[in-house]
């Protein structure tokens, strides 16, 4: 009997984000054969890793974006989907985008699917208008998901809430990598040191990562700071 469970992941683009590029690297590590994984996309755009999951054998499938105004299609379009031929092969549908989570997650608990949802990072501390709106959204995937996922206890707290983080439904999955990507290759560093006209004996900070709150880069200008102080 063929176990085989089919995932359905939910992006809005398959763009080179964290998030993105764990779920890739999870499907390349698995080959896509044991748990093969498939794309639902609201954006219709190329994103970076499209050609990618496609050559793993995943399919990339498009539903409405939601702009608020136009909740009735957004809605439609998922039922669509899951009434399609694809739709019904899916057995579970794992939730990356949080706003929408508590819509696509309940239709597909409708049709019998299991449910994931997770958080990819805590909560901005800026408390605007937007984030008032998200969270407000957000707020009842708290209560429908059949599982729960986040990179930390703070992610999982954060967006869900302390009894579901204390529950048995809910599990840390750390933001893996593959080791061998960042070793140290000497061939690599005189190569970029070249290219960019960087002595040889001179010393290189890097830091890659958006200037928001969840990559912590006020920590990262205070060590460079310290590091300049000391020099």
């Amino acid at each position: 009997m063929d176990n085989k469970k089919t995932i359905l992941h939910v992006f809005s683009q398959l763009n080179s984000g964290c998030a993105e590029t764990l779920i890739v690297r999870l499907a390349e590590y698995r080959n896509n054969k044991e748990v093969p994984f498939m794309f639902l996309l609201d954006k219709t755009e190329e994103g970076v890793y499209d050609e990618k999951v496609k050559a793993l054998g995943s399919k990339l499938f498009y539903i409405k974006k939601f702009t608020g105004i136009n909740a009735i299609r957004y809605v439609a379009s998922i039922i669509s989907f899951f009434l399609s031929d694809e739709g019904k092969k899916i057995d579970i549908v794992h939730g990356h985008v949080g706003s929408t989570a508590s819509i696509y997650l309940l239709i597909a608990k409708m049709f019998g699917k299991n449910t994931v949802a997770h958080s990819h990072n805590s909560y901005s501390k800026k408390f605007n208008s937007k984030q008032i709106v998200y969270r407000l959204m957000a707020y009842p995937t708290r209560f429908l998901a059949d599982k729960y996922v986040a990179p930390s206890m703070l992610a999982g707290e954060s967006r869900f809430g302390r009894k579901v983080v204390e529950s048995k439904e809910f599990n840390i999955l750390r933001n893996g990598f593959v080791i061998e990507d960042f070793e140290y290759n000497d061939e690599n560093r005189r190569d970029i040191r070249k290219k960019l006209d960087i002595s040889d004996d001179a010393v290189v900070i890097g830091n890659v990562g958006r200037m928001v709150d969840a990559k912590n880069q006020t920590f990262f200008f205070r060590r460079i700071t310290q590091i300049c102080r000391e020099k």
